[in-house]
């Protein structure tokens, strides 16, 4: 039986010990999940114990050493404390109302970047300090044998430390995400799970960077700085765009980041580019190390041959190579998977299938606006909105190109040119929080662009699938032209009306709206003579109220095979049009009861 209905099965019954048992039943889930990140290390660790034996002494040496100090104890309850506090500490997490880590998300890179050089300092300065490296160079083992062994007892190190977090963490969660009323608790261990998965390759990531700074000096102090300035790049190339006044390159070195790479999993998403990213940075680190421990082989020494300039250029090599591989594997993004409750970060099957059926001449752009804060209510919408987005991009990315602007207050210029060119424009949302009502100006709105053709979404609105707004708009500015929609006038007021006394006009009805983001909406007039054949459809509103010759005209256009939608309300609430008019006689009979 699938996990979530046995947690929903458990949250229906009224015995607490039930719910209870509901509780080990997810931790039970999230720790089967954590399997695989334990399953690693151990395969790691069996095929070193039978390959490389020296790696496997310096792994144990290494990772008791850290816990036989409590200064490694205080590390691990400050970073434990640090990523609880920076997950439910800010009121982003109870404005959100979503039980999630998305606070941690946005802090944890930069409580890693004080973290991690923590546990790297002493790799090799303290080897050196004490001149303990001469001892490990002159046993009967390699280079890579050590450096490996050092970089596998920090990931353990941090892996515990990670497994404490995540269990602390977990324990919050559960108890915020439960129902009063029903006691079911409403967590998603898979996007738990995938988040964690991400902290961890972040983590090795930043360590086989931080041991590059341990490698450069003997003094601990020194080598907590090297390996803090040495991950600033990662951590800061979200914010490139604040430097780089080019677009494209910005876009380019953000990609790079930690950031970027981790949003798959921020969403629950295993991803095969992300992983290889992490992958590929690990290797470059480890390298480097590779280097800098064989630094007595190719320096020169005093009558030696110095070889900096080969290893230079082998390392530049490499570093190239290595981002090439990284664009590669990130433009063509084919192995994913969803591990959300609902598959929420994924699309469904029919989008798939839409967009596989795409041929445009043109590659069409998505380009996104978003504020920064919005209401309660639409926070989901947002969170949806984002994903979807983002699924999109890299889904298809060869042939959709995704731009999103999100994060945005509404004094700054790119909302101004967004009302400017597109017509996508601040909308006043009125919300209750705690009691007091407010009122904010909301962005959240997108154009969709394919060649000189465009389809604008001013505002996605709440309670509207977003996975169907954006597809239905993709659909729709793929298409040559759209299809026309012919309006017969009736006296139900559909379209907007223009009072001849100087009062306000009403605005047009609301399926009109949702209508023209699809089709070309074409008023007919049946009081002069039409060809039905130029509209695919035709859409009338109380056609009792048409006069019999009008009546006349649209059956005619019927009996020609004109697909036509009828709407008849006999006693109309929410639209200005008369109730359906009692006797009818002659024609109007005939077509009441289907007659040719």
């Amino acid at each position: 039986m699938d996990i979530n209905q046995i947690l929903k099965d458990i949250g229906q019954t009224a015995d607490p010990a039930l719910n209870e048992s509901g509780l080990f039943v997810s931790l039970l889930t999230l720790l089967v999940r954590d399997l695989f990140i334990v399953a690693i290390l151990v395969a790691t660790y069996l095929v070193l114990r039978y390959t490389r034996q020296a790696s496997v002494a310096v792994i144990k040496r290494n990772f008791v050493g850290y816990f036989s100090n409590p200064t490694g104890y205080v590390f691990l309850c400050v970073f434990v404390s640090l990523t609880s506090f920076a997950a439910f500490w800010p009121h982003g997490f109870f404005n959100s109302n979503l039980a999630n880590l998305e606070q941690l998300n946005e802090y944890l890179p930069l409580i890693m970047l004080i973290y991690i050089p923590t546990i790297t300092m002493s790799i090799w300065s303290e080897e050196r300090r004490e001149r303990t490296d001469e001892l490990l160079l002159t046993l009967p083992a390699k280079d890579f044998d050590i450096v490996v062994g050092k970089f596998l007892s920090a990931a353990l190190i941090f892996t515990v430390s990670l497994l404490f977090s995540q269990f602390c963490n977990f324990l919050v969660l559960s108890s915020l995400a439960r129902s009063p009323d029903t006691g079911l608790m409403n967590l998603d261990t898979g996007l738990l799970a995938a988040n964690y998965f991400g902290y961890w390759l972040i983590g090795l990531t930043m360590l086989s960077l931080g041991m590059v700074g341990s490698f450069l000096t003997n003094n601990m102090t020194i080598a907590f700085v090297f390996g803090l300035i040495l991950n600033v790049p990662l951590v800061a190339a979200d914010t490139a765009d604040i430097i780089i006044p080019s677009g494209e390159t910005a876009q380019i070195i953000s990609s790079l980041g930690i950031a970027s790479q981790f949003d798959d999993f921020r969403r629950g998403v295993f991803s095969l580019t992300s992983t290889v990213f992490f992958l590929v940075v690990i290797c470059n680190g480890l390298y480097l190390c590779m280097v800098l421990i064989g630094k007595r082989h190719w320096s020169g020494g005093r009558d030696g041959r110095s070889m900096w300039w080969h290893y230079l250029i082998r390392v530049t090599a490499i570093m190239g190579t290595s981002v090439a591989v990284i664009l590669i594997t990130g433009r063509y993004n084919v192995l994913r998977y969803d591990a959300t409750a609902g598959k929420v970060s994924s699309l469904s099957e029919d989008t798939v299938a839409l967009i596989k059926s795409l041929e445009p001449e043109h590659p069409i752009h998505i380009e996104a606006y978003i504020s920064r804060e919005v209401p309660e209510q639409y926070i989901r919408t947002k969170y949806e909105l984002l994903t979807m987005l983002k699924e999109f991009g890299s889904y298809t990315s060869p042939r959709i190109h995704v731009t999103i602007h999100d994060d945005l207050e509404p004094y700054d210029d790119i909302v101004r040119t967004a009302e400017d060119i597109y017509g996508i424009a601040l909308q006043n949302v009125t919300s209750t929080e705690r009691d007091i009502q407010n009122t904010k100006q909301v962005i959240m709105g997108a154009v969709f662009r394919c060649g000189l053709d465009k389809t604008i979404v001013p505002f996605f609105e709440y309670g509207i699938p977003v996975e169907y707004e954006v597809a239905r708009s993709l659909a729709t500015v793929a298409r040559d032209e759209k299809k026309r929609i012919g309006l017969i006038n009736t006296r139900a007021q559909m379209l907007t009306i223009f009072n001849p006394q100087g009062g306000r006009p009403l605005p047009q009805q609301a399926i009109l709206d949702e209508l023209s983001k699809q089709y070309a909406i074409q008023p007919v007039n049946l009081n002069e003579s039409f060809n039905a054949e130029d509209y695919d459809i035709l859409f009338v509103v109380q056609p009792s109220s048409l006069q019999e010759l009008q009546l006349s005209q649209l059956i005619d256009a019927i009996n020609k095979g004109i697909p036509t939608a009828i709407f008849e309300d006999p006693i109309p609430q929410t639209v200005s049009a008369p109730p359906t008019r009692q006797p009818l006689r002659g024609r109007v009979a005939s077509f009441q009861f289907g007659d040719p």
